[in-house]
């Protein structure tokens, strides 16, 4: 399709389009995040359907950003998977944490955290892949 959003966006001027991927990529994906959670909700516990909601969002996000950015796509994909990695890492080491004298509480939100962002962490690895695969062909 000639005439598609993305190739319309494509006509923009590459300045613009660095100053507009960020803004357009985290509206889209809140978007389509929330249209998840609504379809969601009715269907799968609030527990799940809280994980499942920053699983989609990061995955949106990271579609979003793959096909607004100008240049260097892989590169800022890869560089915002380290960063969720540097997150997981945080949350990981909690516990350790919690041995040596510090006090963060290890409840049930603690662990659907960590293991949203375990989830989270994977289904990015594997859109990067996918992405990788199927755009360098």
């Amino acid at each position: 399709m000639e005439n598609s959003i993305i190739e319309r966006y494509k006509q923009f001027p590459e300045w613009l389009r660095w100053v507009l991927f960020f803004p357009i990529s985290f509206a889209a994906s809140i978007a389509m995040s929330f249209l998840v959670f609504i379809g969601g909700r009715y269907f799968i516990g609030d527990t799940i359907i809280n994980i499942l909601h920053s699983i989609a969002f990061q995955y949106f996000f990271l579609c979003f950003i793959f096909f607004t950015v100008p240049r260097f796509k892989f590169k800022i994909l890869l560089g915002l998977i380290v960063l969720r990695s540097i997150i997981l890492f945080m949350l990981v080491i909690q516990p350790i944490l919690n041995l040596i004298g510090a006090n963060f509480p290890l409840d049930f939100e603690f662990f659907k955290g960590t293991i949203g962002e375990i989830l989270v962490l994977i289904s990015s690895i594997s859109l990067f892949g996918l992405l990788r695969k199927d755009y360098l062909k």
